[in-house]
This record gives structure tokens, C-alpha cells and sequence, in this order.
């Protein structure tokens, strides 16, 4: 594993001709715009350990929640951006400082960062954390602490058979060292604990922690999925399911009539409703209205969750049974999706939000952008 050692010396910073650019953009302006808070994840630990199906399995989840986010992988870098690098002490800290630099411009960009890398040395570990503090950037460090005996017996690569046969020298593990991070935010022992738990874990910590998860602050609510979401309460207030035409509902909730059909259509398209020919024709929902969360019609006519904002709440008026509606977008604004994936149409026809949702709707801060 031991590459050709070469000099490697940083380029000048003052006094020659290069200079930093600034972006025309503050910030915060730019998170605020896209409805997200840049960061970096740094998986570290022994090779096998476990660093990169964390990463994969969190990249997913992030994505799936609507958050931008993407794997530096130490592997997939050294193809390119490092592929003049070997193994030799210099070469890896060259390695880890250039992979910390794009995690950084992508935590400033606004995306989530998930660099899994051995990173053995404690000094390489910390000046990543130390550039991220300086530029104010969330760093994350996460110890994938699982024992040197289990990552030989899992070895995918067949690198450890290599390295204890004497075929490679300088293998992390067998006789080059690795030095345990001593306060990383998390750690994991991946023999006891499950990707899918470790990511939990990490996102706790993005959503908690670092308040880094934060579409929940300027999610997008597009008018054509507040008119969704008030038709189907509309159905959910008929009592026994009766179908209800597309007219009565365009007159109660003020919804444009052409705009209106064209909407039931998509959620009959999807599932979300039923319609009726006949004399007492119109539309019911497909399913008790128990079993129906906002994010079901979010998706029906939007595609995939991705982005919702607008206006607050108070600025529309939101008639009759769908009254309830306004404190669900802002408690949507205060907490991500966590709201749109649990609130039913048949907790606002009927008046019984949550509690948790009105604990989030009556917070003062729910419109201060995270």
C-alpha cells in the first residue's frame, strides 16, 4: 500500500498573484433560498469498517427527505481529484486535505457533505475540523469504531489477507497506524449496530444538534398542493363517504374550477380519490381519510417531496372545514416533514390536530428562517 513519497508543499497565500473571489451571494441568503443548511459528515475508521455503507445509506435517506446531499468517497476521489497520490504518510494527508476542501465548498454551497475516509492521523482529522470552525461551517465526526478482528474477518477487498501475508506494506490496521478520534460527536460499532440505526443517529445529530436539516424552515408550498390538500379535507368532512361534486368543493374552498379538476384528476390518478358518474356523482376519498397524511397528496400531484414555500399562512384565507390548514404549514415550516408524514386529512376535517402540531404552530419563532 505504500506509494513513491514525494515532497508536497502548499502554494502561497499572500504576497503572489492569487487572490480569493467572494461569492455575490451572503450565505445565508443562498441557504435561506434553497431551504438548506450546508454541512460535512466525516465517517472515519479502520478499513472494512463500515465507513462508506453509512455514508451510502445516509446519502439516501438525506436525499429521499428532500435534502441535497452526496458521498465523497476516499476510493471514488483517488480515481481523480487524487489519483497522482499514493499511500506514503504525505500522500495520505495530501489525500484527506484535498478531499476537506471539496467537502468544505460543498458545505458552503449548502449541500450536506458525507466524506468517508480512513483518515488515520489525528493532526489530518483536526485541521478539517479546524478550516470548517473558521469558515463557520457544521463539521460532524463520526468513529465508525468497529474492532481491527471484525474488519479483518469481513475484508471485502481482500486487503487485510494481503497486508498480513506481507503482499502490502503500510496497510491501516496491520502495520500502519490509526489513532481513534477522542471526542468525535458520534460513534459507532457497526458489529452491534445497524447502517440503518448509525444513520438515524447522524441525522439526529444534523437535525438536533446542528439544526443543519432545515427544510423544514423554507419548505415550498405550491397552491396547487394547498388546493389539493383542501379538496381532500373537503371529502373528509362528507359524513359516510358520500361523493361530493367537483363544484361544491370549488365554491367552498375558493378554488378555481378548471385548476380544481385537473387536481382530481391527479389524486385520482394516484389513488387519493375516487370519482362517481351518476346523478349523485363527484368524488370520494379512495380511503378512510385516517389512513390519507398530507405528504400522500403532496406527492400525488408534486412528485417526490422536495421543496414547499410560500407566503405565511395568514396572508390566505382558508374557509370552512379546511380552517385547521394554516397551523399545519406552519408547523410544516417549523419542523420539515416530520408534520406532512404524520398529520391525516381527517385530523384537520375534524379539528384534532395533534398536539405536537400545536405546540409547533403556536411557537413564535416558526417563521425565522434555520
Amino acid at each position: 500500500m505504500t506509494g513513491a513519497s514525494r515532497p508536497l508543499e502548499p502554494g502561497c497565500r499572500d504576497g503572489c498573484q492569487i487572490s480569493w473571489h467572494p461569492s455575490s451571494l451572503d450565505r445565508d441568503a443562498r441557504w435561506s433560498a434553497i431551504g438548506q443548511r450546508g454541512a460535512t459528515v466525516l465517517l472515519t475508521g479502520l478499513p472494512a469498517a463500515g465507513k462508506s455503507t453509512i455514508a451510502l445509506e445516509l446519502e439516501r435517506r438525506l436525499v429521499e427527505n428532500g435534502e441535497s446531499a452526496y458521498v465523497l468517497d476516499g476510493d471514488n476521489i483517488r480515481r481523480g481529484l487524487s489519483e497522482d497520490l499514493g499511500f506514503s504518510p504525505g500522500d495520505r494527508s495530501e489525500h484527506i486535505r484535498r478531499v476537506g476542501h471539496v467537502a468544505q465548498l460543498m458545505a458552503d454551497s449548502g449541500t450536506i457533505a458525507l466524506v468517508a475516509l480512513i483518515s488515520p492521523m489525528a493532526a489530518d482529522r483536526a485541521s478539517l475540523r479546524d478550516a470548517h470552525e473558521e469558515a463557520e461551517l457544521p463539521f460532524v465526526e463520526v468513529f465508525v469504531d468497529t474492532c481491527v478482528a471484525e474488519c479483518e474477518r469481513r475484508d471485502p477487498k481482500g486487503l487485510y489477507a494481503r497486508a498480513l501475508a506481507g503482499e502490502l506494506t503500510g496497510f491501516t490496521g496491520v502495520d500502519a497506524p490509526y489513532e481513534p478520534p477522542q471526542q468525535p460527536e458520534l460513534r459507532v460499532d457497526t458489529s452491534t449496530t445497524s447502517a440503518h440505526e448509525a444513520v438515524s443517529q447522524i441525522i439526529e445529530i444534523l437535525q438536533a444538534q446542528l439544526r443543519v436539516s432545515a427544510k423544514g424552515a423554507s419548505m415550498r408550498i405550491s397552491a396547487k398542493a394547498d388546493y389539493a390538500i383542501r379538496a381532500a379535507i373537503e371529502l373528509a368532512a362528507v359524513p359516510d363517504g358520500k361523493a361530493v361534486p367537483a363544484e361544491r368543493i370549488a365554491t367552498s374552498q375558493g378554488i378555481p374550477h378548471n385548476f380544481l379538476e385537473h387536481i382530481l384528476s391527479e389524486l385520482r390518478i394516484a389513488g387519493v380519490v375516487r370519482s362517481q358518474r351518476g346523478a349523485e356523482g363527484g368524488y370520494r376519498l379512495a380511503k378512510e381519510p385516517r389512513l390519507i397524511t398530507i405528504a400522500d397528496i403532496i406527492r400525488a400531484v408534486e412528485g417526490p417531496l422536495a421543496t414547499v414555500r410560500g407566503g405565511k399562512p395568514e396572508e390566505t384565507e382558508y374557509p370552512g372545514v379546511a380552517s385547521q390548514l394554516p397551523r399545519v404549514w406552519i408547523a410544516v415550516r417549523k419542523n420539515l416533514r416530520n408534520v406532512v408524514e404524520h398529520v391525516t386529512v381527517a385530523d384537520i376535517a375534524n379539528a384534532s390536530l395533534p398536539e405536537s402540531i400545536n405546540v409547533l404552530a403556536d411557537d413564535p419563532e416558526a417563521w425565522v428562517t434555520r
